[in-house]
């Protein structure tokens, strides 16, 4: 079960990182914050019951990264188009800042209006 589980993770890794926004600078931020992420991947999906220690890092990368209004709209919209086709569970998505005890300033979800 964990191979399936490590190669589903990887498959989602993947399509996230061909995911990417036209600018090269877009590019290169938006594929940070997708690489920053997908250690949540098996929370977001139920293959693991806690987000694990790199996944709160991850939280905390984006959350260093984006210290303007700007920079977190532009992450909120990367994220966003990241975790669209990923079957990820909202309710999980919802908590994980808390369960990592990070306030990221937007919720996580594949319905968020990122221009509020």
């Amino acid at each position: 079960m964990k191979v399936v589980a490590v190669a589903i993770v990887a498959g989602l890794a993947i399509m996230m990182m061909c995911m990417i926004e036209p600018t090269q600078a877009k590019i290169d931020d938006c594929l940070k914050l997708k690489l920053a992420l997908s250690p949540c991947l098996e929370y977001l999906t139920d293959f693991t019951e806690k987000p694990c220690h790199a996944c709160c890092k991850g939280l905390k990368t984006i959350k260093s990264s984006t210290p303007t209004r700007d920079d977190r709209r532009a992450a909120c919209q990367c994220l966003k188009e990241g975790i669209a086709q990923i079957p990820i569970i909202e309710d999980r998505a919802k908590a994980l800042p808390q369960k990592c005890s990070v306030e990221v300033g937007v919720p996580i979800s594949k319905n968020i209006n990122c221009s509020e």
